[in-house]
């Protein structure tokens, strides 16, 4: 994790559902980033351990 001070990020509730435009999309990217992460955790995770150990 990098750290960020809060100035920096904004809290973002991902099962709300009345949401601007905008904010739908953003939702639905974020929704999928995590969608990938969840489904490649352990490719991640090896190559970090090969970048960091």
């Amino acid at each position: 994790m990098i750290p960020v001070s809060k100035d920096n990020y904004k809290i973002v509730d991902l099962n709300k559902s009345s949401l601007t435009e905008e904010d739908q999309k953003y939702q639905e990217l974020l929704k999928n980033q995590l969608t990938w992460l969840n489904k490649n955790q352990q490719q991640i995770r090896k190559k970090s351990y090969k970048l960091y150990y």
